[in-house]
């Protein structure tokens, strides 16, 4: 595990919500489709964001498959 950098946290953001996109509490949560994406993408990155600032964010490696905050 490598610290995710500041400079990462929009990378971060986008592979959580991809991962995330068919999960089924963030289908009911978003239901649309189309918009879901989008709104995993802010919900993560403030998630992450949070974390560089409170606390600690940690990668598998700079190719960023994995995040803990």
């Amino acid at each position: 595990m490598i610290s995710l950098d500041k400079k990462d946290a929009k990378r971060a953001s986008a592979m959580c919500a991809r991962a995330f996109l068919k999960e089924p509490f963030y289908k009911a949560v978003f239901p649309n489709e189309k918009s879901r994406l989008k709104k995993l993408k802010s919900l993560f990155y403030f998630r992450i964001k949070y974390g560089l600032t409170y606390g600690k964010v940690y990668t598998s490696s700079e190719e960023i498959e994995s995040v803990a905050i």
